[in-house]
């Protein structure tokens, strides 16, 4: 069954075989070519550092200073790795095969995504989705109104809740969407540039992880579609508990920047908030992105997590593919993880400099456990919906574990 098929039903069928793209030979070719380019623009990057400071914002006392490993070394170091590993990367998308490919993928990812990568990508993500999610969802609302009475419904939820908040905070005023539009763009002259060089690290440690998985299957004479043999049984026996963790980290930030509403808020200095209006908005905005990723998080549980609302436009009621939610919630599991182990090297920077530590953030914006949970909760909900292979036909006689829900032979997705 076509994966853009509509459904009949809400209660979903199975989903069916594995989809073909990670199946199909030419993905793994696209992948070696987009990090051969990949490690050209970091050996450049490189070469940039050797010869001045052009795409350099990592010195010991920048902004990066506490959140990035590159600011404990010198430059120099830093520009002879991102040159050295940039080369082996170039050579090793071209031509390595089997071990060697392996081995060098896992290099890339740790040095690339481990140990180059900070909070900055997540930062970056963070504020696009508060910024267009609201919008895109309002959109939706719009457009499902006349068509589907849950729409509706949302609508006035939304309308009534959003009144609410324009009357009791007055934060969406003039004055705080002009202080907004002031940060934002202050943020971008002096924050953007940096952030996009460490999104293209992660971004290229990323294409070799996803080039390491398919060749270490290889060797390991495994399908490389779909990684069997291996059922993934104690994942999927944690699954739950794991998925309902990564959705509760979520929860207290939404509530701490609710308390930017109140003339209290938490973490910050109170009259800081009132001479930044713009402030107050965006930490609410940023409040409603950790809300809707611990509601769409549960959605990996559930089944209403499988198929679009039907008030969205083109694909509304069509089953979700399973790679869509593996992919997304993984990514972002990934940017957490990684951030957090910056939040921890920043706090060992102010006590081993004698500034103030707030471990308290850590319970606030539990990222070195919510970035984990969430990519565990991504892996159990590939394995448990993936079905049949379309490669290897293994997975339609394999028994689900107690609280996952069986796949059907391929004979009844047709049906």
């Amino acid at each position: 069954m076509d994966t853009t098929t509509p459904l009949a039903h809400p209660d979903l069928p199975a989903h069916p075989a594995h989809p073909p793209g990670p199946s199909d030979p030419r993905s793994l070719g696209r992948a070696r070519t987009a990090a051969a380019v990949t490690s050209v623009l970091v050996t450049a990057i490189g070469a940039a550092w050797f010869a001045g400071d052009t795409l350099w914002y990592f010195a010991a006392d920048s902004d990066r200073g506490s959140t990035s490993l590159l600011t404990l070394v010198p430059k120099r170091v830093d520009a002879t790795l991102a040159v050295l590993l940039g080369a082996v990367g170039l050579v090793a998308a071209l031509a390595a095969r089997g071990r060697w490919l392996v081995g060098v993928a896992v290099v890339q990812v740790v040095a690339f995504v481990l140990l180059a990568g900070d909070a900055g990508v997540l930062l970056l993500l963070a504020y696009l989705t508060a910024l267009l999610f609201p919008v895109a969802l309002v959109a939706c609302l719009l457009w499902g109104a006349a068509r589907h009475r849950s729409a509706r419904i949302g609508l006035g939820i939304l309308l009534a809740v959003g009144g609410a908040a324009v009357v009791g905070s007055g934060i969406f005023d003039g004055e705080s969407l002009r202080s907004l539009g002031d940060g934002l763009g202050t943020g971008v002259r002096r924050h953007l540039a940096p952030h996009l060089v460490v999104t293209l690290f992660v971004g290229h440690g990323l294409l070799w992880a996803a080039i390491g998985i398919r060749a270490a299957r290889s060797v390991r004479h495994a399908c490389e579609a779909c990684g069997r043999p291996g059922s993934g049984r104690l994942l999927l026996r944690w699954r739950v508990p794991v998925t309902l963790l990564a959705a509760a980290c979520g929860l207290p930030y939404f509530l701490v920047r609710l308390t930017w509403l109140t003339g209290d808020p938490f973490g910050v200095d109170g009259h800081a908030v009132d001479a930044q209006p713009g402030l107050q908005l965006m930490g609410f905005l940023l409040g409603l992105t950790g809300l809707v990723a611990a509601v769409l998080t549960i959605g990996l549980l559930r089944p209403w997590g499988r198929v679009f609302p039907g008030w969205i436009p083109v694909i509304g009621r069509r089953e979700v593919p399973v790679l869509f939610p593996t992919l997304a919630a993984g990514l972002v599991g990934v940017l957490m993880t990684v951030a957090g182990r910056a939040m921890v090297q920043s706090h060992l920077h102010e006590a081993a400099t004698g500034g103030e530590t707030r471990l308290l953030y850590l319970f606030v914006l539990p990222l070195p456990v919510w970035g984990p949970a969430l990519l565990l909760a991504a892996a159990a909900y590939y394995l448990a919906h993936r079905g049949p292979c379309a490669d290897c036909g293994r997975g339609d006689a394999t028994p689900s574990p107690a609280g996952t829900r069986a796949q059907r032979p391929c004979s009844e997705h047709a049906r």
